[in-house]
């Protein structure tokens, strides 16, 4: 007689993926509800970050002695520039723009999710950019930055710490890009000190209090495990390390989102720039990568 062997059946890797993103999407969903609901009930106003980043040009731009946590402009002279054009609008206006923008960027995002978890994880989405702050920004990011390593000041100039990615093309030794984001950085903050006196001195005051306050139970939600930012911050550099060692440029989201100063649950929306990078070309930056615009399936 002779033995039969047993066809061992290997899992479908297209049906896992479909899975895995399904669970994650409606996983997301609930979590951004959650986090609405507890806005809601602690009378937090719906986008009440994008207040701040109006406020900039309708009042004092920086106060020293304002807390960092406090409904209040607190991103680089750079970045309140950035901001300039858009705040010449009415409030209203400015909040339809910036969470139209978000919601468009999420739609770009999650579009190579399979249709069962794009819908979901779209909402989610939505959700998190009626909060009014800047995730989806950081997720194009962590995508485009590949191609163009100078975005990266955006994370520098706004949030800072996240910067911490930007070490992916130091390991990498791509020294021609961090170069010319050195540069960049240089001039922006030379033109911005001109066109804004002072205004550098008393940022730098203002991020003097983050070493305290980044440390205080103030700054998470009842949603965020209480990890203060120095230990998220080693995570992060551990894993952008290994990414940039082993070529895995889908692990930058996730160190955005670990480097983030203000750690609440809407910093996991950086995440949804996971389904782009997981099909980005194996390219260094120097090599010219692009995010690979695919059809969602």
């Amino acid at each position: 007689m002779t033995a039969i062997t047993p066809r061992i059946r290997r899992p479908d890797p297209l049906k896992t993926w479909r899975l895995a993103s399904f669970g994650v999407a409606w996983l997301a969903l609930a979590w951004a509800a959650l986090d609405i609901r507890m806005m809601l009930v602690r009378n937090v106003p719906i986008a009440s970050d994008t207040k701040c980043y109006w406020m900039e040009w309708h009042g004092p731009l920086y106060d020293a002695d304002v807390s960092l946590w406090y409904g209040h402009f607190n991103y680089s002279p750079v970045a309140a520039l950035a901001f300039w054009p858009l705040a010449q609008l009415p409030l209203i206006a400015f909040t339809v723009v910036w969470t139209a923008i978000g919601a468009a960027a999420y739609v770009w995002l999650l579009a190579p999710l399979p249709l069962p978890a794009r819908l979901p994880a779209m909402a989610a989405g939505f959700l998190f950019c009626l909060n009014g702050n800047m995730e989806w920004l950081l997720a194009l990011v962590a995508i485009f930055g590949l191609r163009w390593p100078a975005l990266w000041l955006v994370a520098l100039f706004t949030k800072v710490t996240p910067f911490v990615g930007f070490g992916w093309f130091v390991i990498r030794g791509e020294w021609r890009s961090v170069m010319w984001t050195a540069g960049l950085a240089v001039a922006l903050t030379a033109t911005s000190a001109v066109l804004l006196p002072g205004a550098w001195v008393t940022w730098f005051g203002m991020l003097g209090m983050l070493g305290s306050e980044a440390q205080a139970t103030t700054t998470y939600n009842s949603l965020m495990p209480p990890i203060p930012l120095v230990a998220r911050g080693l995570a992060a550099v551990v894993l952008v390390w290994w990414g940039a060692r082993n070529n895995r440029p889908v692990v930058l989201p996730l160190v955005l989102a670990l480097s983030q100063p203000d750690w609440q649950p809407w910093a996991f929306g950086i995440l949804a720039a996971v389904p782009r990078l997981l099909r980005l070309p194996e390219q260094s930056s120097e090599e010219a990568v692009t995010p690979t615009l695919v059809r969602a399936s």
